[in-house]
């Protein structure tokens, strides 16, 4: 506030943690709750499933030092690691 009331009194400026507008991650996380929940109520993607998912994309699109080094040229489906129709669902 110092800066912008009177910015000639600074040389220069280090911010550590400027402000932002946090506004928009506010509609984020609802999209991502929405987007996570199946037409039942319950998460689609757990934390148990989430090893499982990192694994597969490293195997698709990792380096040998378990990089990604470009992840637009990532080709990952996820619906290749999806359980086949008519098993049951892990809880």
């Amino acid at each position: 506030m110092l800066a912008q009331r009177y910015p000639d009194d600074f040389n220069g400026i280090v911010a550590g943690a400027p402000a932002s507008n946090l506004a928009p991650l506010a509609l984020f996380n609802a999209w991502m709750v929405r987007s996570n929940t199946a037409p039942d109520g319950r998460q689609i993607l757990t934390a148990e499933k989430i090893p499982a998912l990192h694994a597969a994309v490293m195997r698709a699109c990792g380096n040998a030092r378990g990089i990604i080094t470009d992840p637009r040229r990532c080709g990952f489906n996820p619906a290749s690691i999806q359980c086949p129709p008519g098993l049951p669902r892990p809880a």
